[in-house]
């Protein structure tokens, strides 16, 4: 276990992956949210909470790709999948995900419909 950890560590502005989870103690949800927000990763996060309204509030504002409330590591086939900032490229799973395996092009024919 590793104690007393501060937001400029490695342990939390570096894009680990696990087992490791790191508990902070806030006082208010600005706070929360700019520690959060401060790592230029944002792959997934985890709001606990039996609050509702604030579950709503600090989700949207967490800048990850995944915010899970009252939950963990639950993810479903249709829906994009993928992080913020430097976590990931792109999105997987969804209508999103296959969006990177095509090439969107427009068309036009005037009204006759012939070649000029």
């Amino acid at each position: 276990m590793v104690t007393e950890v501060h937001l400029d560590s490695p342990l939390v502005q570096e894009d680990l992956f696990g087992p490791l989870l790191t508990v902070e103690p806030f006082d208010d949800e600005t706070s929360v949210l700019r520690s959060a927000n401060v790592t230029p990763y944002g792959l997934a996060a985890s709001v606990w909470t039996g609050d509702g309204d604030r579950a709503w509030r600090v989700a949207w504002s967490l800048q990850a790709g995944t915010v899970r409330v009252n939950g963990y590591n639950r993810s479903y086939p249709e829906m994009p999948s993928g992080g913020y900032g430097s976590s990931g490229l792109g999105r997987t799973r969804g209508i999103e995900g296959l969006e990177q395996f095509t090439e969107l092009k427009h068309v036009h024919f005037g009204p006759s419909g012939a070649r000029p």
